[in-house]
């Protein structure tokens, strides 16, 4: 019998996994199974209402564990030299937002100063 997720309150089914060097948050192994199972069912167009719903709120939960590895990503994968010119550059801005870090009551991360819906590359130019 498969569990249905009718949202994405299943925070309890995102893991964080060694990968690698790296430790990546991922679905748990039933949830990746079952994303799976809904995409091929989806691509047949075979799902049902409920499968739809299921589906969507699937996800939105996928969302959680792909933004945070990217910001894991953008923290270790550039280094404190090119961050620093990253900073300069962007004036110490939010380069989304424009709001700015000396309002802020942390630093920006990197993924904040360029925020991953203007571009989803790790690489910066400077």
């Amino acid at each position: 019998m498969v569990t249905a997720l009718k949202r994405p309150s299943s925070i309890h089914e995102i893991r964080l996994e060694p990968v690698g060097t790296w430790h990546l948050f991922k679905f748990s192994e039933t949830l990746q199974l079952r994303m799976e199972s809904l995409l091929n069912r989806e691509k047949a167009d075979q799902l049902t209402l409920e499968e739809i719903a299921e589906l969507d709120a699937i996800s939105e939960l996928d969302r959680i564990p792909i933004h945070m590895n990217a910001m894991l990503a953008a923290q270790y994968a550039i280094s404190d030299e090119t961050k620093r010119a990253i900073r300069e550059r962007a004036k110490s801005l939010c380069e989304y937002r424009h709001s700015s870090e000396r309002l802020s009551a942390s630093r920006f991360t990197i993924d904040h100063i360029r925020h991953r819906s203007v571009t989803l590359r790790l690489s910066f130019s400077v």
